[in-house]
C-alpha cells in the first residue's frame, strides 16, 4: 500500500477500518482483528475519536465471534461511552450491526454478567479502552 510506504496515516487509518469489516464478514477473524488493530492505532495517533469508537466496535464483534462475551461486552461499552463524550452517534449503517452484536452478547452473558462488562467498559478512561483492545 502506498500511503503505508509514504507513512500517511490519514490515509491509511480508514480504508483499513472498512477493509477489517469486510473481511469479519468473509468470517476472516484473525485478519479481521489485525486491521482494527492496525487502524486503531493510527486513529489513536490522528487523535480521532470517532474513528476509535468505530475500531473499539470492530474489535468488540471480533471478540463476540471468538466468544468472549465479556470482552465484547467491555469494548462496545466502551466505544458507546467515547460516542457520547464527543456527541458522535454511530451511522445508521452501523447502528444495525451494533445491535445485533450486543443482542447476541446479552444473550450469551446473562444480564448481571452482561451489566458488570458494560460498566467495566462506560468506566474506561480512552487510552486504557486502546490498551484492552490492543491486548489478546
Amino acid at each position: 500500500m502506498l500511503a503505508r510506504e509514504l507513512r500517511d496515516w490519514q490515509v491509511m487509518a480508514s480504508p483499513l477500518n472498512s477493509l477489517g469489516f469486510a473481511v469479519l464478514d468473509g468470517g476472516e477473524h484473525e485478519r479481521a482483528s489485525q486491521l482494527f488493530a492496525e487502524a486503531l492505532v493510527l486513529q489513536q495517533k490522528l487523535g480521532r475519536a470517532e474513528s476509535i469508537a468505530w475500531n473499539l466496535e470492530g474489535l468488540a464483534e471480533v471478540a463476540a465471534t471468538r466468544k468472549q462475551m465479556a470482552r465484547a461486552a467491555t469494548l462496545c461499552a466502551a466505544a458507546q461511552a467515547l460516542r457520547e463524550e464527543i456527541g458522535v452517534p454511530r451511522m445508521l449503517a452501523m447502528q444495525e450491526r451494533y445491535e445485533r452484536t450486543i443482542a447476541a452478547v446479552r444473550a450469551l452473558l446473562g444480564e448481571t454478567a452482561f451489566a458488570a462488562a458494560w460498566r467495566e467498559g462506560r468506566m474506561m478512561p480512552q487510552d486504557d479502552a486502546i490498551v484492552y483492545a490492543l491486548a489478546s
